[in-house]
Order: structure tokens, then sequence, then C-alpha cells
């Protein structure tokens, strides 16, 4: 009985070093996450890329010229968690919601700019993503977010132009990159399709 007590005892003992070796793990790990936060909402949304931790490099997006009746606007960065949210929350299907979600949890870095005459609105918008698969399901689910909005069937097919007469959308993609350029009338279809042929090689 006493060998067997001492055998039992000493499991207990290795299996208590052991989940004080755990316990101190994941603390460490806790501690290393508070010293070293996610960069981005897609490291939140996909703990690959955050235990990756990719470098995040300033997005340009491509620069309009309208004409000097036009003003350049606001500009931001729309981020793997508003794109999800833009694209993926008014999926119109499961296949566009798991486009989003590919999107945004793949996301590198993105901006858009509004540009403003009197009112008329003019965006340009560079996105970059992972990969060029990851790329072309960003593509997709705009494309199909779009067509759902105006309530119109859409061709995913790139490149990408099209303009209703209060509409205009044109969209290009190269490997990991997208470029969209999006006008408040048919008219600026031709300024759009300019700005996203840069992307063309």
């Amino acid at each position: 009985v006493g060998v067997a007590s001492k055998a039992v005892a000493h499991e207990i003992a290795t299996a208590a070093k052991r989940g004080a070796a755990a316990t101190q793990a994941a603390n460490e790990a806790l501690n290393q996450a508070f010293r070293n936060p996610p960069a981005s909402t897609t490291e939140v949304l996909n703990p690959k890329i955050y235990i990756a931790h990719p470098q995040i490099t300033p997005i340009v997006p491509p620069l309009a010229t309208l004409g000097v009746e036009w003003s350049q606007g606001s500009s931001d960065v729309l981020g793997g968690f508003g794109i999800n949210e833009l694209l993926g929350d008014k999926a119109q299907s499961k296949a566009q919601a798991q486009a989003a979600a590919q999107a945004a949890s793949h996301w590198i870095g993105d901006r858009w700019i509004v540009y403003q005459r009197g009112g008329d609105t003019f965006m340009t918008w560079r996105a970059r993503f992972i990969s060029a698969a990851d790329a072309q399901s960003f593509t997709g689910a705009l494309i199909g977010y779009t067509g759902a909005r105006f309530h119109t069937k859409l061709s995913a097919q790139l490149p990408f132009n099209w303009a209703t007469a209060s509409n205009a959308m044109s969209i290009r993609q190269r490997d990991t990159e997208v470029v969209v350029a999006i006008g408040s009338s048919k008219d600026l279809l031709s300024q759009a399709t300019h700005i996203t042929t840069t992307l063309d090689p």
C-alpha cells in the first residue's frame, strides 16, 4: 500500500508540475499578447495571421485627375473588419458570405479617397491581400454586394466595368492587389476605367 501511495503521490505531483508549467506558459502567452497586440482587425479575425504578424505597408490609393472643379474630400482605411461588415453582413448567399470572410481575414491593407464636385462624388480605393485568391474573393464579394444593392445580376468577370444613370464602377485585379473606382453617374465611367487600368500589365 505504501508503494502504491507513493506512486499515486508521484503522479499527482508530476501532474501538478505540468499544470503549473502550462499555466505559466499560458500567462506568458497572454502577457506577450498584451505587449504585442493585434496590428489590424484582420489579426483579430484570423489568429494565424496574428501569429505570423505580417508587416502592413501603407497603401496609397490611385489619385484621380478629374478637373479643377473637383476637390479631394475624406480618406480612410476600411480594414478587414470593415470589409467583412460591409460585404459579409449583406451577402445574398452563403458563397458571398464566405468570400467576404476570406477576404477580410486575409487583408493586408487598403485606403480610399473621396472626391466631390457639387452633388457628384468619385471614389478611388486600393486594397491588398495575402494571396491572389483572397483578392479574387474580395472582388467577387464586392460585385455580389453591388448587384444585391441595385437589384441586378452582375457577372464577376474581371475586368469589371458597370454603369447606370446614377452609378459607375470599375474594378481591376493584379495578383494580390485590387483597385476600385466608383462614380455617382454613368458619365464618370470613363474616368473610373482610366483609374483602374493602372493595374493592367
